[in-house]
């Protein structure tokens, strides 16, 4: 990059920019690991209460990656059971926290994991859900009890072996430490003092998704190999875009905004992003990948992008990895308040409402109910079918 800079401060603006590249991104699905034959097939999934490990709720073969995560997630009337979570995993999981250095594997350690993340009095709260069978993932933030406002935020991803198990998931939470402004002078000096380079020409075909991994896959896949230029990218955006950039304290929001920062992106020829994972999802789509740097190992991060109606991104979020593990700035807001994690707590968010319970799920809910109406409703068949005359069951 050319840039007078310490290596911390280059790596802080190589994550930086690689966060801005991930708008446009997909990401190609790696070889699922192996996974060991269960001794006996999975159970249905069951009512979420804090289990005992790992029998409580365990993944059905005909749930979706979307249904699971509902269940998981979504639906607890409280927060969601570390425990629960680590029993839909499969044995061998690979768990991916962004901000530790090394991934982490089984049940055991998941649930640890997740218990430690989210102590006593945090909520896990979904904004955004995407609709994938095999694979999936939300945008959500912390919210903790008896606290107006929101902390946190973040992505994850995840992904369904051949079992319904969660195999492989990937989290990450925005920095702390926002570059902002200084990433907007550096892309504008670095703009400034560039040399156009000659393109090699267009060599892919144009086409038309609508739905969210059709155009992450389009353009990651076809349009970005093919030589493809970011404009490419825009003309999928609605006119009321909202991009967060978790470098950035504000998202940009709508079309010309989102234009004119991802043209500051052209000074850099030399960054390469590589697609890692692309998530199932017609109206949402979560994206892991990395980037090199003159063919050098660079940054990661995550990405979650959704369409409206219209089959237009309507909203894109990217968070980079961070340089430093576990990030410093992430590590002191986690002891100072560990339900929210960050410094003071933020305006409220939206997030996904739980669904109404079906009268089905009432009646689960009381059995002694369940009875009775069951009762009542048997009696009268039998009255009705075994009597003369007229019979009304008012």
């Amino acid at each position: 990059l050319r840039v007078g800079l310490c290596g911390q401060t280059r790596m802080l603006i190589l994550s930086a920019a690689s966060s801005a590249f991930a708008l446009h991104s997909a990401a190609g699905p790696r070889p699922r690991l192996p996974v060991a034959p269960r001794a006996s097939p999975p159970a249905a999934v069951q009512t979420l209460v804090e289990p005992s490990p790992f029998t409580t709720l365990l993944p059905s073969r005909t749930l979706t990656c979307s249904t699971l995560l509902r269940r998981l997630f979504v639906e607890p009337e409280t927060s969601f059971s570390p425990a629960a979570v680590a029993a839909a995993c499969s044995e061998d999981v690979e768990w991916v926290d962004m901000d530790l250095t090394e991934p982490i594997r089984g049940r055991e350690a998941v649930e640890r994991h997740l218990r430690a993340k989210w102590p006593l009095g945090s909520l896990l709260k979904v904004e955004r859900l995407s609709d994938g069978a095999s694979s999936g993932g939300f945008t959500w933030h912390r919210e903790a009890d008896g606290v107006s406002g929101s902390g946190l935020r973040g992505v994850t991803y995840f992904e369904l072996n051949g079992e319904g198990e969660l195999a492989y998931v990937q989290e990450g939470s925005e920095p702390l430490f926002k570059l902002d402004t200084i990433l907007e002078a550096f892309l504008t000096a670095a703009n400034a003092n560039r040399q156009d380079e000659a393109k090699p020409p267009r060599s892919y075909e144009r086409q038309t998704p609508t739905t969210a991994s059709g155009i992450a896959r389009y353009l990651w896949e076809v349009a970005y190999p093919g030589g493809a230029t970011p404009s490419e990218a825009l003309s999928f955006f609605s006119d009321e875009v909202v991009y967060e950039d978790f470098n950035y304290r504000e998202p940009f929001v709508g079309l010309q905004a989102v234009s004119a920062y991802i043209s500051l992106l052209d000074a850099f020829p030399q960054f390469t992003f590589l697609p890692e994972r692309i998530s199932d999802g017609d109206t949402g789509v979560c994206i892991t990948w990395r980037c090199e740097v003159n063919g050098e190992p660079g940054p990661s991060g995550i990405s979650y992008n959704q369409v409206d109606k219209s089959g237009k991104i309507c909203f894109a979020r990217d968070i980079p990895a961070p340089s430093i593990k576990p990030p410093p700035l992430a590590a002191v807001a986690a002891r100072l308040s560990p339900q929210l994690r960050t410094f003071q707590p933020r305006a409220p968010l939206p997030s996904v409402a739980p669904p109404p319970p079906t009268a089905l799920d009432t009646l689960a809910a009381r059995p002694a109910r369940a009875a009775i109406a069951l009762a009542w409703f048997s009696f009268s068949a039998y009255v009705a079918l075994a009597s003369p005359g007229e019979f009304s069951v008012s």
